[in-house]
């Protein structure tokens, strides 16, 4: 090994020290995945980064997306890399992620160069049509299974790409191992003091506090929401604090900010 591709201490200080950010940042999955995903572009030298959370595991034919996270992309290329992932589905033209999804465990973390020839990259729809149209080229994946929620929450995967632009140096072997570290560090964390968004997946939620959530959503009142739903006004507060223990949520404002973030970042609908 080339002592350039070690870590040094700084790097693995670099690396703890982002990973304590995430865990004051954790009450919300969507910011401290953005933290995360910022600290490992600055670490890395990258030039954007495409996180992503999913309610079932890659290589499966189930596989459902409930958050996406971008960094240093436009709204153009987020587009792109929705209709890439989503409308046609990345097993039929992303032929490094069909690699990776072959090898992939508990948690994996790969380079482009370690999936793909240079030549098949370079024929590869997703190079023709999504990378090279955004001036992207070289990728760093890394996923990581997330803890078995428990009872009616599902279980998925979190994972981040991280890009080099056109004609820069592609990923090392240094960074590599600087994003597994981070993510090896990381995993025991997830559920616990890093939220995810499983719990949130609207289909985890019973019919009844569905109702609720639909008419808090919709500006109902406690007292509206009661007579709606036929329940004692003391029954629908219980349903409403489980909704905002659920969510994270300390009012029915940040409740309605939470989902049009989410809404607009790709949960499940």
């Amino acid at each position: 090994m080339a002592k350039s591709d070690t870590l040094s201490l700084v790097d693995i200080r670099a690396a703890f020290r982002l990973i304590g950010e995430c865990t004051e940042l954790g009450v919300d999955p969507y910011v401290w995945r953005v933290h995360l995903f910022e600290g490992l572009c600055r670490l890395t030298g990258a030039v954007g980064a495409i996180g992503l959370e999913t309610a079932s595991t890659f290589g499966k034919d189930d596989l459902r997306f409930l958050q996406f996270v971008y960094v240093g992309f436009d709204e153009a290329l987020r587009r792109l890399h929705r209709r890439a992932v989503v409308v046609r589905g990345y097993e039929t033209i992303d032929a490094p992620m069909i690699r990776f999804a072959q090898v992939h465990r508990s948690l994996t973390t790969r380079s482009h160069e370690q999936l793909i020839t240079p030549r098949e990259w370079r024929r590869s729809a997703m190079f023709n049509e999504y990378f090279q149209p955004s001036h992207i080229d070289d990728r760093l994946l890394t996923v990581c299974k997330l803890p078995d929620g428990g009872g009616d929450v599902p279980t998925g995967e979190h994972g981040v790409s991280l890009y080099r632009a056109t004609g820069e140096r592609p990923f090392t072997e240094r960074d590599r191992r600087l994003v597994h570290l981070v993510y090896e560090e990381l995993m025991p964390l997830v559920g616990t003091k890093l939220d995810t968004c499983r719990g949130r997946d609207l289909r985890a939620l019973t019919p009844r506090l569905r109702q609720v959530l639909d008419l808090l959503l919709l500006g109902y009142s406690d007292k509206e929401i009661a007579a709606r739903c036929e329940l004692a006004q003391p029954t629908a507060r219980e349903y409403i604090t489980t909704i905002y223990r659920r969510y994270g949520a300390s009012s029915r404002a940040h409740l309605l900010a939470l989902f049009l973030r989410w809404q607009g970042d790709g949960p499940a609908k």
